[in-house]
C-alpha cells in the first residue's frame, strides 16, 4: 500500500506500508522537488506521474512525465517512460497512466477533463483521443485487481 505525504516541495515522500510486516518505510521518487504527483501501477510496476506547470499561479499544465520503478524499492530503477509535452492549457491537474497497449508501443492515459482516455504513442510522441461509444462526457477510470485475501480477518464456511 502506497501513499504520498504532501507538505510542500521539500517534504513530499512516498510512503509504503508492508502488509506482511506491518511496517512503514519511505521510497525514493524520481523528481523529489516537484510536488505534483499521481501514484498508479503501470505494467505491474509502481508508477508516478509528475506534472510540470507553465505558470504555477495559473495552474496550467505544460507537460506530464510518467515514471516507472522497474525494481521496487530501488531508486536507480526509476525510468521515465514518457513525457507528454505541450498539453493544452485547458488540461486538468489529474493525469494517470492506466495500461500499455498489447505491443507496448502506446500508453493509455486518463485525464480528468472532457477528453478522458487518451493513447500516447511512445515512438511518435503524440496523443490520440479515445472515443468510447455511449460513455458520458465526464467519468473516472481506474483498474481493480482482485485478491483472494479477505478484507477482514474472518473466514466464513
Amino acid at each position: 500500500m502506497l501513499s504520498i505525504r504532501l507538505g510542500g516541495s521539500d517534504n513530499d515522500v512516498l510512503v509504503a506500508f508492508d502488509l506482511g510486516t506491518e511496517q512503514c518505510r519511505e521510497l525514493p521518487h524520481p523528481e523529489p522537488n516537484n510536488p505534483f504527483k499521481t501514484l498508479s501501477v503501470l505494467g505491474g510496476c509502481l508508477s508516478v506521474t509528475i506534472l510540470h506547470y507553465k505558470g504555477y499561479e495559473d495552474c496550467c499544465i505544460y507537460s506530464a512525465h510518467v515514471w516507472v520503478m522497474k525494481i521496487y524499492g530501488i531508486e536507480d530503477s526509476w525510468t521515465k517512460v514518457c513525457k507528454v509535452s505541450h498539453l493544452p492549457l485547458s488540461r486538468s491537474v489529474y493525469v494517470k497512466p492506466l495500461a500499455y497497449s498489447r505491443c507496448r508501443d502506446k500508453i493509455l492515459l486518463y485525464f480528468d477533463d472532457g477528453d478522458g482516455l487518451v493513447w500516447y504513442d511512445l515512438k511518435m510522441k503524440r496523443t490520440q483521443n479515445v472515443k468510447v461509444s455511449g460513455a458520458p462526457r465526464f467519468y473516472v477510470t481506474t483498474f481493480v485487481v482482485g485478491s483472494l485475501v479477505p478484507l477482514n480477518n474472518s473466514v466464513t464456511d
